[in-house]
């Protein structure tokens, strides 16, 4: 029995709350970067192909948000699913 049992989701909150600040400047800076764009892939004509570079855009600025936070929620998924796991074959 550990001596703090709350002790990994106090760790996971600390981690969430301590990347709360990066993330907000990649999505800033994901929100300038669309309001630069836009309004220029608009004008670039049919010769050009917006919808792809703003999906593109839009997609690494998502990934660069979200991977401050691929590792937090691993550990917590595996005990769950080894506990069922256990529990299926117990």
């Amino acid at each position: 029995m550990p001596v703090f049992p709350a002790w990994p989701v106090f760790t996971v909150f600390l981690h969430l709350l301590s990347t709360l600040f990066p993330v907000t400047m990649v999505l800033y800076c994901l929100y300038n970067s669309l309001t630069l764009f836009v309004p220029l892939m608009g004008r670039a004509g049919p010769g050009a192909v917006p919808d792809v570079f703003i999906a593109v855009l839009v997609a690494l600025g998502i990934i660069g948000s979200m991977s401050y936070n691929v590792g937090t929620g691993g550990e917590p998924i595996r005990k769950s699913l080894k506990s069922e796991r256990d529990l299926k074959h117990g």
